[in-house]
């Protein structure tokens, strides 16, 4: 059983603040993404978990007990770094045992731990050869089998996958959560691959600045982001500049009232907001459909994406992208004139 929890945490490097007022309860098990982008706080937070630096406020909790001092070798975590940092010149089976001979286990039983790791990250026939003949995606999994040789309480990843190519990184991603869910060991991953984190994590933490903007499950963050910057980081999304009005389930964008389900709330008419509205939920027609929530534009681009279109419509000097599967809609062109029409519970309002 292993909880982990921050409470209240900052870092500050002279008058730069990392990290800002971080607050996390971590369930036993759970694998959570630190999203992000760069320059955000999401690898000193995960630092200051391991123990490599030390928060100038605020408290780390693990299973209750207070390991906000405790160096980074009493802490009983596994870490995987962006640069990987195995050893050239030990073979395979030798760098998962590293950590496993610092701690004087004899030699036959370490080796025998790694052989066991070797086949859990399925390479049991690669024991013997260098890193050096080793391909990104296998010196990876060495990676990630020498963190767990010690059976650590917490499994933290820095970037683990960014250094591989596009196709071999979304095969590790589903390899990564399946060998977590066999474990069951308490994980967190930082990201800026939202893609990455939709995938691996059962909670998401979008960080901007040094502050947690979003605590949540991948789905709820996608659906429902807590704020403007949520929005258009976390997946594709239109971002359209409107109003409030006096009507509370009203805004007003593009000189038309529209009707939006998630705009009820207590600002005052004329408040500037942000609506959000993600491609997938914008419907395109080649006819007016008599409906509310519908503005004409005219499709500037066109691309054909295999499993899906996206068409770029221009409205009002506004570019708004929709995305359909390729047989769910007429076929369009350049130049067409098009209405587009949003449903009342796809637009999210949010504080410009």
């Amino acid at each position: 059983m292993t909880e982990l929890v921050l409470q209240n945490i900052d870092k500050k490097y002279g008058k730069f603040t990392a990290v800002k007022n971080a607050n996390l309860k971590l369930d036993d098990g759970s694998f959570v993404c630190f999203l992000g982008p760069s320059g955000c706080g999401k690898t000193t937070l995960l630092r200051m978990i391991a123990g490599l630096e030390l928060p100038s406020a605020g408290r780390i909790l693990v299973d209750g007990d207070d390991v906000t001092s405790l160096p980074a070798h009493k802490r009983e975590t596994g870490v995987v770094f962006q640069s990987l940092a195995l050893f050239p010149h030990l073979n395979v089976a030798e760098n998962v045992a590293y950590g496993m001979r610092l701690r004087k286990v004899p030699k036959a039983e370490a080796l025998a731990r790694a052989q066991e790791l070797l086949e859990l990250v399925q390479l049991p026939h690669i024991a013997k050869r260098t890193i050096t003949e080793l391909s990104g995606g296998q010196r990876q999994r060495v990676a990630i089998a020498r963190a767990l040789a010690l059976k650590p309480k917490l499994f933290l990843l820095d970037e683990p996958l960014s250094a591989l190519d596009a196709n071999l990184r979304e095969d590790m991603q589903v390899e990564l959560k399946q060998l977590q869910r066999r474990l069951g060991v308490t994980t967190v991953m930082v990201t800026h691959d939202q893609s990455e984190a939709m995938t691996a994590a059962d909670v998401i933490v979008v960080m901007s600045a040094g502050r947690v903007e979003q605590i949540g499950h991948p789905l709820e963050v996608y659906q429902y982001p807590a704020n403007k910057f949520v929005a258009g980081f976390v997946g594709s999304n239109n971002l359209i500049e409107g109003a409030r009005i006096a009507d509370a389930t009203s805004v007003e964008a593009f000189g038309r009232r529209l009707k939006a389900e998630h705009a009820a709330g207590a600002n005052a008419a004329g408040t500037e907001v942000t609506l959000s509205i993600r491609p997938e939920d914008v419907e395109l027609s080649t006819e007016s459909q008599g409906k509310e929530n519908c503005i004409p534009g005219t499709v500037s681009f066109m691309r054909d994406l295999g499993a899906e279109v996206e068409a770029h419509v221009t409205v009002g000097g506004t570019r708004i992208i929709a995305k359909w599967m390729p047989k769910s809609n007429p076929t369009l062109k350049e130049s067409d004139e098009v209405v587009l029409y949003f449903d009342p519970a796809d637009i999210r309002v949010h504080l410009s």
